[in-house]
């Protein structure tokens, strides 16, 4: 059992780790120390809000080599990628909305795009718009990461890792793979090409023609659809070199 020692000096120790923090950290980090009892011990309680000035960077290392993250019980240095991400996420900045002015709407599959909607609802230039898959850039409609992510006629080229790979393994330490497929349609069409590998491998007993037929499932099928749609859609687009499988 860890047992709480306490500081000697809580007043020198706070001055201390103040200093510490205010010399060794940029953009400056003003975090909340304060001096509580505990049973016959003084000890220093430090609580850290999030930053609006995030990430913050050790100033000896700099902001590419000196920006750390926590990972379980380690520490982590920050890549650019995700280094990124922080600044996005303080910004308030969504990767999926930020413009992408090299492009036009030429360079989107707009026919994927209304099978997707359907006859429900026809994607003018308005419509397109509100669902921020173009944005006004410099006087030009030009289309979202998001929207290349989803129909981007030339998607492998500016995400060459968005695409999914499904695979069947013999055990269970994947040494050995049963069956596998690649799939690089566009990211909607790509749920229901999922699902087809997965309804080859997700029934009760070895006769597939039989189970088939009478719809009997190991797992529900609406349960696996949802999965497969939460995964793509919650992956992070950002980070290059990940493959989604």
């Amino acid at each position: 059992m860890h047992q709480v020692v306490g500081v000697d000096n809580p007043m020198d120790e706070e001055e201390r780790l103040c200093n510490l923090i205010a010399d060794s950290i940029a953009p400056r980090l003003v975090p909340t120390v304060e001096t509580l009892s505990h049973k016959d011990v003084n000890i220093l309680m430090v609580e850290v809000f999030p930053s609006s000035m995030r990430p913050h960077y050790l100033k000896s290392d700099g902001r590419d080599q000196g920006c750390y993250v926590r990972l379980g019980s380690s520490n982590r240095r920050a890549g650019p990628e995700l280094i990124a991400q922080l600044q996005r996420s303080a910004a308030g900045v969504v990767f999926d909305e930020q413009p992408m002015p090299e492009l036009g709407v030429e360079d989107l599959d707009l026919s994927a795009a209304q099978r997707v909607f359907g006859d429900d609802r026809v994607l003018t230039e308005q419509a397109l718009l509100s669902l921020r898959l173009l944005v006004r850039e410099q006087g030009r409609l030009v289309p979202t990461k998001g929207a290349i992510l989803l129909f981007g006629k030339n998607r492998d080229y500016y995400f060459p890792d968005a695409w999914v790979q499904c695979g069947r393994f013999v055990g269970n330490d994947k040494a050995e793979i049963f069956d596998h497929v690649d799939i690089h349609a566009s990211l909607p069409e790509c749920v229901p090409q999922i699902m087809d590998f997965l309804k080859k491998h997700a029934m009760r007993g070895a006769d597939f023609s039989e189970l088939q037929r009478k719809d009997v499932w190991s797992i529900p099928l609406l349960m696996l659809r949802e999965a497969i749609i939460n995964a793509l859609v919650h992956a992070d687009y950002s980070h290059r070199g990940r493959l989604y499988g």
